[in-house]
């Protein structure tokens, strides 16, 4: 089947990035994204 995902990223500061996931589930997952 489809997976429904809802994901959001928003720039913390200059080149860092925090990405939250939102699972079909319910469940949520952090990520944290530094881009060097």
């Amino acid at each position: 089947g489809t997976t429904e995902a809802e994901l959001n990223v928003s720039t913390l500061r200059s080149g860092v990035y925090l990405l939250r996931l939102v699972a079909e589930d319910g469940s949520v997952e952090h990520l944290r994204f530094v881009k060097e």
